[in-house]
């Protein structure tokens, strides 16, 4: 620990819809919503905030997959899930699987505050962030 109290670490933060995480790999990621109506009282409730994720979006999803109650389809920002995925993260969701875990579902749409693995989404379009 002593050698840990003169290492200086620098982290940028990210001001960007979907935070610092949004400034590397683009992921999108919506936050739980327990946290959002622990704001409720201010007009930050999750029911109250949805809507406006909703109109920032557009879910590129396959067919059937997008829930409408939950996801945008009209908004500037794409949301996608990667279009490769590394073999690692398979494998890793693979297990998460096996063992029973809930998997596959839209970690921002009707699985959110469940929990669970799933394959992260990106704000990315065509290659493009």
């Amino acid at each position: 620990m002593r050698l840990l109290r003169s290492f200086r670490s620098v982290w940028s933060g990210g001001r960007v819809l979907g935070g610092s995480s949004a400034t590397n790999a683009m992921m999108y990621v919506r936050g739980h919503p327990a946290d959002y109506d622990g704001w409720a009282a201010d007009g930050w409730g999750y029911r109250q905030v949805l809507p406006f994720f909703r109109r920032a979006e557009t879910f590129l999803a396959p067919p059937g997959r997008a829930d409408p109650a939950h996801r945008g389809s009209r908004g500037p920002m794409r949301v996608m899930a990667p279009p490769h995925a590394h073999p690692m993260t398979t494998a890793f969701v693979d297990a998460a699987r096996e063992a029973g875990l809930s998997s596959g579902a839209d970690m921002n749409g009707e699985a959110m505050g469940r929990e669970g693995f799933s394959y992260a989404q990106v704000t990315q379009n065509r290659g493009w962030r």
